[in-house]
């Protein structure tokens, strides 16, 4: 990014704060709820090296990626503006073996090795939204994983089977949080910040 891009970006960001005093700018789900594309290594990292051209939205198979909302960053302040990018698992998923959008990035803000598996996050269960806790029987999130993260273990009943979610083996690619069907996601990626690189 140019200096003369960023000092305007700088002098906006203060002109702003002084009409948004008194507002917060996290997210409602947390200081950093937005998952990073993979190979973004670290917010901070993607804040300074990522220049908003937009080709990892546009080459993105799944159209997972798209442009952060104002507070997806937490305070964050700049990121908004700075249309750094976000995955958004109402799109689709991410695909683990995919690495087009670091092949896109021009700034390499996404850096990736060929075939490298990147974990950006980590799925995480909400008894109280799933289906299963309502006695329904409901296997999606275990069907759809890539990585068999997600097993269907028995309650104490051995009636209905809730799903867990083994830590080792999530890379956070948002495909349970896609097809969950509950009214609120009953399965939601956590992001990771650094990411992590496992394969």
């Amino acid at each position: 990014m140019s200096t003369t891009r960023r000092n305007f970006l700088t002098s906006f960001a203060g002109t702003m704060i002084g009409f948004t005093a008194g507002y917060s700018f996290t997210s409602r789900n947390g200081p950093v709820r937005a998952v990073m594309p993979p190979g973004a290594i670290s917010l901070k990292r993607l804040k300074w090296s990522c220049t908003a051209c937009g080709l990892c939205m546009s080459s993105c198979p799944s159209k997972v990626i798209v442009a952060a909302d104002f507070g997806d960053y937490g305070n964050n302040f700049l990121g908004p503006f700075e249309l750094l990018p976000k995955l958004d698992f109402t799109k689709g998923a991410c695909d683990p073996e995919c690495s087009r959008c670091a092949e896109v990035c021009p700034a390499k803000a996404l850096v990736r090795r060929t075939g490298e598996v990147v974990k950006i996050g980590l799925a995480e269960w909400s008894r109280e939204n799933c289906r299963t806790t309502k006695g329904d029987t409901c296997t999606l999130c275990s069907e759809r994983c890539p990585t068999d993260a997600i097993a269907l273990v028995s309650d104490e009943e051995g009636q209905v089977a809730h799903p867990k979610v083994d830590a080792s083996k999530c890379v956070g690619c948002g495909r349970c949080e896609n097809y969950c069907p509950a009214e609120r996601k009953a399965i939601r990626v956590r992001p990771l910040d650094p990411q992590v690189a496992v394969g």
